[in-house]
């Protein structure tokens, strides 16, 4: 069985599988339907706790009906054979209702509950001359869309909300397009958490640590087919600290929060300031599930994503079928966290990392790991550019020993000779097999 899950460029192949799988492999191949020649990609990664062959093909062309076909061989014979087709996103919508938003600013936060249908979405739009939804603190979102469907809100200015400026919460097939959204969260008061002053956090006015106060928040295991793009996301009212005090806490661009998957994160500038740090611009939660954070096929790319004091995006969760390509990433304690992988495999692409926080201290330009679980996925990073001051990739996050990684033409540097090292504990081909380290 062979199933297909789309985004506007990729398609995420899952095939199911019975039988011995001995010395098996996966060929997988794709075709603009009524074409004749089948073009390659990447082979397929078996995924044992699942009994299935999964992967997936990168950079296709909007709104064009595709055919993949996995072969699965064994010493150059096929065994079997599967072909299934499917769409890929279109970049247009169809439009049933426009609801056209006040000019000017409006003090009362936008909560959206309507259903459109896949024939005829509900679009709610800026007025001409421009409309600001600004709440301060006197409600906890600015925008909010629960159980929506078939929705998109486009061009306005979001400021405040107590907690998050826009909340997605259980919505599905919904799009956030070419807002400017800032002022959410709250500042709150530093507070030393040990008589040393070794270590702090900022607290609310009931003493609560301020944490993951976010521009836009997706979630729920309902939350899917959800696209974030051409969002302007910065100047949150509050900051993180640096690991000089701890983990980072403080607010973040994008949370990412036990979805269903089958998500899009495009060209969204996600900006910090000096005196606005983020903790992450993009974060998971829920790391050590398979469920947490962008969870499965799920694409995030042409992101600008500036100034965080932890990483500048994490992928840690289940990984399945996620890419993650095009991004610029600058200013951060670690640029791309993969760990852990829970289940895989993601693709890491054609990302630009320059590390460094506010202190110039650095932890790794990409930071793996997860065998603190069975079967951890594999990532994929290839054609990557890393310049750090520190480490340009880690291992043994989440656990010590080595975790699956296909690494292709990446570059690390830094300004030092010792900069740009990679810090990867490995086990030889023929110790695997026989479970050795």
């Amino acid at each position: 069985a062979l199933t297909l899950t789309p985004t506007f460029e990729s398609m995420g192949l899952c095939a199911d599988v019975t039988g011995k799988l001995d010395d098996v492999r996966a060929e997988l191949a794709y075709r603009v339907v009524g074409r004749k020649d089948w073009q390659a990609a990447l082979e397929p990664v078996f995924c044992a706790p699942n009994r299935q062959f999964r992967g997936s093909i990168l950079l296709l062309t909007p709104g064009e009906h595709y055919e993949a076909r996995m072969r699965l061989t064994r010493d150059g014979k096929t065994l079997s054979e599967a072909v299934a087709s499917a769409w890929t996103w279109a970049e247009s919508l169809p439009v049933a209702r426009t609801v056209r938003l006040p000019a000017g600013v409006v003090r009362e936060p936008l909560v959206i509950r309507e259903q459109g249908t896949a024939d005829g979405w509900i679009v709610y739009e800026a007025a001409e001359g421009g409309t600001t939804i600004d709440v301060g603190d006197s409600a906890a979102n600015a925008v909010r869309m629960e159980g929506a469907a078939f929705v998109q809100v486009r061009g306005i200015h979001v400021l405040g909300g107590r907690e998050d400026a826009v909340k997605i919460l259980d919505s599905h097939h919904v799009r956030v397009t070419g807002c400017d959204i800032s002022g959410w969260g709250e500042p709150g008061t530093w507070q030393w958490a040990d008589e040393n002053r070794t270590r702090g956090v900022f607290v609310d006015a009931e003493g609560k640590r301020i944490d993951g106060q976010s521009g836009i928040r997706v979630q729920g295991a309902a939350c899917r087919a959800v696209v974030l793009e051409h969002n302007y996301i910065h100047h949150p009212r509050g900051t993180a600290n640096t690991w000089a005090f701890g983990h980072p806490h403080g607010p973040v661009g994008i949370v990412l929060s036990s979805t269903g998957g089958n998500l899009v994160v495009r060209y969204n500038d996600i900006v910090g300031a000096e005196t606005h740090r983020w903790n992450d611009a993009i974060t998971s939660e829920y790391n050590p599930h398979v469920t947490g954070g962008p969870h499965r096929d799920t694409d995030i790319h042409g992101n600008l994503l500036y100034l965080s004091n932890d990483d500048g995006t994490e992928l840690d969760g289940g990984q399945i079928n996620v890419r993650y390509w095009g991004n610029w990433i600058e200013g951060g304690f670690c640029g791309v966290s993969c760990a852990p992988n829970r289940s895989g495999p993601s693709y890491v692409f054609r990302n630009l990392v320059v590390t460094g926080d506010e202190r110039m201290a650095t932890n790794s330009g990409f930071k793996m790991g997860g065998d603190r679980f069975p079967d951890p996925g594999v990532s994929f990073l290839l054609h990557n550019t890393v310049y750090a001051l520190n480490y340009g990739l880690t291992s043994g996050h989440y656990g010590k020993g080595p975790t699956p990684i296909v690494s292709r033409n990446n570059i690390y540097a830094g300004p030092l000779e010792s900069n740009g090292r990679v810090r990867h504990r490995h086990v030889r081909s023929e110790e695997r097999r026989v479970g050795k380290e």
